[in-house]
């Protein structure tokens, strides 16, 4: 279950729940909260975690450069991501006028998600699954409280003493990490 690694103590275990309520209270606290509308938090939960482990086990057991990850994945996710604009009606890549602002605009994107592939593979081969989660949880709630910061349309100072919860406790998780060690 752990892939051969020690599973977290009794406070790195309180600093995970620590994080998993704060994002339970920010749901709560969020102005268009609606039940529905989060059933598919549950279903991304259980997607997330498998993913990060299997990833983590793939990593572990099938030795490659970080390059060769990120040329993989990006190559691999290619035919699905033009099956995907076919088949939802996003095709207008081959109708549209190409101009040099669209053509910059889709280099800089491209590097940009050259860049963070490669930033998450080096990461994810770094530390261990949990980690990785709890990294990308924390990013993510500096980025959604930067969004309620500058439109706040979702949540209130509640939501935000919330988010501020997770991040905290996302700092305590690697600190009991790294006094264990």
């Amino acid at each position: 279950l752990a892939l051969g690694r020690p599973l977290p103590s009794l406070q790195g275990i309180g600093a995970l729940f620590a994080i998993a309520s704060g994002a339970v209270l920010y749901v709560v606290a969020d102005k268009g909260f609606r039940v529905d509308g989060y059933g598919w938090l549950a279903v991304y939960f259980v997607s997330i975690v498998t993913e990060t482990v299997l990833v983590k086990f793939v990593m572990d057991t099938v030795k490659m450069s970080t390059w060769t990850r990120v040329y993989y994945n990006n190559t691999l996710s290619l035919p699905l991501a033009i099956l995907s604009a076919f088949v939802l009606g996003e095709s207008n890549a081959l109708s549209m006028q190409w101009t040099l602002e669209a053509i910059a605009t889709t280099i800089m994107s491209c590097t940009a998600g050259v860049a963070i592939s490669y930033a998450g593979f080096n990461l994810r081969a770094k530390v261990s699954a949990t980690s990785f989660t709890v990294v990308g949880v924390v990013c993510k709630n500096l980025t959604v409280f930067l969004n309620d910061t500058i439109w706040a349309k979702h949540s209130d100072v509640w939501g935000h003493c919330c988010l501020f919860v997770c991040i905290a406790s996302g700092f305590a998780f690697e600190m009991v990490k790294d006094a264990k060690r």
